[in-house]
This record gives C-alpha cells, structure tokens and sequence, in this order.
C-alpha cells in the first residue's frame, strides 16, 4: 500500500499490459493530481482497471470528491479509523 508513485505505476501497468488487471489497491497515497494522472492514462490507453483507495489515513474528504468524480472507483473506509478504536 502507497509503495509506488504515480509513474512507478505508470510503469508497473506499462510492464503488465498484456495482463487484464481488474483491480489496482493503494498505489500511492492518495492526492488528486495523481489520481487524475493515473486516471488518464488508463483511458488514453484502453484500461479498464478499478482504482481503490482511502484504506489507510486518508483524506476522507479528498476520497469522496475523486470517488464522485470517478477518478477513484472503490472508496475503502477503514472501518477501525471511523470507529475511533
């Protein structure tokens, strides 16, 4: 999770683009500049690829704007961080 920056997973999708990846988690820590970067690319090449995120210490209010726009297609609340446990 958030191991990568955008172009590590420009690069990463890049290197698997004969794999049809259904799902890519976490990439990087979520930020709208990249997600937008992100987003683009899959569109400018053919991909369609659930993007998840806000698991862990996310910007809550940043996460729904993406998830609105569709930017980001999964919003996964970490259920323990909104519990306050």
């Amino acid at each position: 999770n958030n191991g990568y920056t955008v172009e590590d997973t420009i690069d990463y999708l890049e290197g698997i683009a004969d794999v049809d990846l259904f799902w890519f988690e976490e990439p990087f820590h979520e930020n709208k500049a990249d997600y937008l970067k992100l987003r683009k690319w899959l569109l400018d090449n053919g991909k369609e690829v659930f993007l998840a995120d806000a698991e862990y210490d996310p910007d809550q209010d940043l996460m729904r704007e993406l998830y609105r726009r569709r930017v980001v297609d999964v919003h996964l609340t970490d259920i323990k961080a909104c519990a306050g446990l």
